[in-house]
């Protein structure tokens, strides 16, 4: 195969979820970007490559591809790689709980989109700086961002990246309370996401509209707005939105005795997903609910405390 056919594969792999195949590929390219002394292909390899480990939880070997992102790209003066780059590795740290340090650089990253006129760049670094301090519990400051990163969206036409900060303005007025305000943000984004095609925004709306009724106790509907992410999770074949709304799926069964079998089989399954795209966080995660749901029967004792220690193990 070509540069560019291993290139595209790549990227499809990705896509869709496939992310150890997407390494393979990606490595394949970065040695061939190697041999050929193509510092631009090794800059934006790198950073792809860090991506794919990214998603499969690897964090350690992301930054470390991260950060040889940076440094390549800043010897080649390709100040819009360094700043994907970062804005990349600002994610980890989030992901990590380090919210200080994500700051920092997401600043950076927004500094240098800024200098060099990059809009859809700008846009997305406020949009992610927006979910840090929402993290950080700073709502308002949270929204201005939000807001800002609109105003560009908009501008530029951008009808998936303003979805994508609605939903995330959706999630803010979710955590504080504010469940109508909230509905409404996600109704907007799901129309938006399905104006321009956009399945995997679709499916994650979807599952934040079920995170929310399972929050107002609105179980029905919030069984019927997982179904519907998860069937438009496997039309696209999204293995890690899958893995993940079968995660929340098995929570809310898990809320009514009588659905024991139905949130252990949910979970399995998430479980079973988890483990073909190698994601180590998503599956300590689960372990430890199907822990906590094996612990409200005496009888399972064992297999909670099993799947406990599962759930440090993958943490390690």
């Amino acid at each position: 195969m070509s540069k560019v056919e291993i290139g595209t594969k790549a990227n499809e792999a990705f896509a869709v979820g496939y992310y150890t195949r997407a390494v393979e590929l990606y490595e394949q390219l970065l040695s061939l970007a190697h041999e050929s002394n193509d510092r631009q292909a090794e800059a934006d390899t790198l950073g792809n490559l860090g991506n794919a480990y990214a998603s499969l939880g690897k964090i350690y070997q992301a930054i470390d591809l991260y950060n040889q992102a940076i440094s390549v790209s800043r010897e080649i003066g390709d100040r819009k790689v360094e700043s994907n780059a970062l804005g990349n590795l600002a994610l980890i740290y989030l992901d990590k709980g380090e919210i200080k340090k994500a700051i920092e650089l997401f600043e950076e990253a927004l500094a240098i989109a800024q200098e060099i006129g990059d809009k859809q760049g700008e846009a997305n670094r406020l949009s992610n700086l927006g979910n840090a301090y929402a993290i950080l519990g700073h709502y308002e400051q949270a929204i201005q961002l939000y807001e800002k990163a609109l105003s560009l969206t908009e501008t530029l036409g951008d009808i998936k990246g303003a979805a994508i900060t609605y939903h995330n303005l959706g999630n803010i007025h979710s955590v504080m309370g504010n469940t109508q305000s909230a509905h409404k943000l996600y109704e907007k984004t799901l129309d938006k996401s399905r104006l321009v095609g956009d399945r995997f925004s679709e499916g994650a709306i979807l599952h934040s509209l079920g995170n929310l009724f399972s929050k107002q106790a609105r179980f029905k509907d919030a069984e019927m707005a997982y179904l519907e992410s998860l069937n438009v999770g496997e039309k696209i074949n999204n293995r890690n939105h899958l893995a993940q709304v079968y995660h929340s799926l098995g929570n809310l069964y898990s809320k009514d005795r009588n659905r024991f079998k139905e949130a252990e089989d949910a979970y399995q399954k998430s479980i079973e997903i988890g483990e073909k795209i190698n994601n180590r966080n998503h599956l300590a995660q689960v372990y430890h609910s199907l822990g906590n749901l094996y612990s409200k029967d005496r009888n399972r004792f064992k297999e909670a405390e099993d799947a406990y220690q599962k759930s440090i193990e993958l943490k390690k």
